[in-house]
């Protein structure tokens, strides 16, 4: 067994049969008297019996590093009624350790469409929604054709929310974004540096902080830097109080770069970006 290790799965408690559901998956270890170690790892998601299916990724070959956990989008069409599972596999190559970690998903027919929907989004003036986080007070406008989920994570406290864009014939599309505790108040590049040396083990190179750039995101300092772990075009690293957030564009494992216009897509959204500091 593989006693230090936790996963999530961010898709909602109740779905209709035949529909897609769209989420994350996000797995992680935290290793006390090792902090610095690095394992290979083969992630899944695994159906026990029948109930789902996906035409989507659902197993990764990863590097997992103690305390910094693997991320994936997803997106399940269930296939039977009632109570379905989906766990979360992970194998330790290394060690030979596994884990599995289980989610139920309530299935109900579209006649029983009593699933509880989420609050009504605020339509703007531009035919955009507006999302306004209820922890932290910040919003953002996201498009009416783009799917939105957002959870916290009980691995390490942090926050997740994933837009899905939902592009005519194209794979998976979207961006990602996730607050982190900040406690000892690093700037963006800073922050920025620290990702890269956690997960080379090696210093930052000079190539890598020369092409940080500075911006301005929401009335607050940022940076903008495309980070290698990141797997991503480009991220954007936002610090503010004691919280960093970090966002970028994404893609399904099936293609290997985000749409042009995804990537519209996404500084649009960073554009809409407001901060409420008091909280």
């Amino acid at each position: 067994m593989w006693p230090d290790i936790s996963g999530w799965l961010n898709i909602r408690e109740t779905a209709v049969i035949g529909k897609q559901a769209t989420g994350t998956l996000m797995i992680g270890f935290k290793d006390i008297n090792n902090p610095d170690v690095t394992i290979q790892a083969k992630i899944g998601l695994c159906p026990v019996g029948k109930g789902w299916k996906t035409e989507s990724t659902h197993e990764w070959n990863t590097e997992l590093r103690s305390a910094k956990p693997f991320e994936a989008p997803v997106s399940l069409s269930f296939t039977g009624l009632g109570e379905i599972p989906v766990f979360i596999v992970a194998l330790d190559t290394q060690n030979n350790r596994v884990a599995g970690i289980g989610r139920l998903i309530f299935v109900k027919a579209d006649a029983q469409s009593s699933i509880p929907l989420p609050p009504t989004p605020i339509l703007l003036d531009n035919g955009w929604y507006l999302y306004t986080d209820p922890d932290l007070g910040f919003s953002f406008a996201y498009p009416p054709t783009a799917h939105l989920d957002a959870g916290n994570n009980s691995f390490d406290s942090s926050k997740n929310i994933t837009i899905q864009f939902l592009l005519p014939e194209k794979p998976y599309q979207g961006m990602s974004m996730r607050l982190e505790s900040n406690p000892n108040h690093l700037s963006g590049v800073e922050y920025a540096k620290q990702l890269v040396e956690t997960s080379t083990q090696k210093q930052a190179p000079i190539e890598f902080l020369n092409s940080i750039k500075t911006i301005t995101f929401g009335n607050l300092p940022a940076i903008e830097v495309p980070i290698p772990s990141m797997n991503a075009e480009t991220t954007v690293i936002v610090p503010f109080g004691e919280k960093v957030l970090i966002l970028s564009p994404v893609h399904g494992a099936a293609v290997t770069n985000v749409e042009n216009e995804t990537l519209e897509l996404f500084y649009k959204i960073l554009g809409s970006f407001k901060f409420n500091i008091s909280k």
